[in-house]
């Protein structure tokens, strides 16, 4: 059936895993923990995780715009290690500092199949490539949305939600419309 997918990307990270490592792996141990707690309250369910970046699905749309909310809301706000912040400084991050992560979302009927290896179920499809293509879009804090996922009067609360338009997006070959999602502790960006 319909599945909405969720990736995230720690935007920078390979910048900051080279000058503070030390810092990076214990702001990627407080993330992990942010995402897979938040997974489990929300009802999602953390297909794979690599590196610094999660695919995680969602039964409705719905549940994955209140994640990426609580995620992004809790990293606005968390106490990141010194080092890290002071290491965005000089790397010229502007704004509000700390572990930026970047989302994509799309809803949509994937094909689905468990791992021979994991024994996890995984998906696949022009969705999930969707979902995946928009979180590469963004940037860290944004939220990045297939607009077919969620109708136009939808609610959600604590964040700002605005129209980007239509846009083509590497693979398809018909203009997709997007919409982001900024959580109301990163706005504006």
């Amino acid at each position: 059936g319909r599945v909405t997918i969720l990736f995230s990307d720690i935007q920078g990270s390979t910048a900051l895993w080279e000058s503070c490592p030390d810092a990076m792996t214990r702001a990627l141990r407080e993330h992990d923990t942010l995402f897979r707690e938040t997974t489990t309250t929300l009802g999602g369910y953390e297909v794979k995780a690599e590196g610094d970046a999660f695919m995680i699905a969602f039964q409705e749309p719905e549940a994955a715009f209140r994640f990426a909310v609580v995620v992004q809301e809790n990293l606005g706000n968390m106490p990141w290690p010194r080092e890290l912040l002071e290491t965005q400084r000089e790397l010229g991050v502007i704004g509000k500092l700390g572990v930026r992560v970047r989302m994509g979302i799309s809803t949509g009927e994937p094909e689905s199949r468990v791992n021979p290896t994991t024994g996890r179920m995984d998906y696949f499809g022009p969705s999930v490539n969707l979902a995946a293509r928009l979180c590469d879009m963004a940037h860290g804090a944004q939220v990045i949305i297939n607009e077919s996922c969620f109708e136009p009067d939808t609610e959600i609360g604590g964040a700002v939600v605005e129209s980007l338009g239509e846009v083509m997006i590497r693979g398809f070959k018909t203009p997709q419309g997007i919409s982001q999602l900024v959580s109301g502790s990163w706005w504006p960006m």
